[in-house]
């Protein structure tokens, strides 16, 4: 396949997984895989290793137990489930620094605040002095 595939990007639709776990199952190689779904092998590999984690994840099946259901070796499974654990808990992590970043910019602006309503206090203060 030397052009990109129809389908390259585009969302995967329930049947289309549907069929990939089969054909997975099958023992169909890679390239017809890809050729039927009219994705590149990449998106198949990815899209398999997806519904290993997804079967382990979510529906409780044993690393094995799924691992065997995509046709993948259970250390490339496990290896896909600790990236997405790395990556999840990166994304957290940058979450929970940017509402550090704003609560202490909120209360930077709370001090400045104060800080103006003060002089405005003091230059009324200084006015009363100066004029009395």
């Amino acid at each position: 396949m030397t052009d990109t595939p129809i389908n390259h990007g585009g969302p995967w639709t329930y049947e289309e997984e549907s069929k990939l776990i089969r054909e997975l199952a099958d023992g169909v190689e890679f390239r017809t895989i890809a050729e039927s779904h009219r994705r590149t092998q990449g998106a198949i590999a990815a899209r398999q290793k997806a519904i290993g984690r997804r079967m382990v994840l979510k529906e409780n099946l044993t690393l094995e137990e799924a691992a065997l259901r995509v046709r993948l070796h259970p250390s490339q499974l496990k290896q896909s489930l600790d990236a997405a654990h790395v990556a999840q808990t990166n994304a957290q992590q940058r979450r929970d620094a940017g509402v550090k970043k704003e609560e202490s910019l909120l209360s930077v602006m709370v001090d400045i605040r104060q800080l103006l309503k003060q002089m405005v206090v003091n230059q009324e203060k200084i006015m009363n002095m100066v004029n009395d």
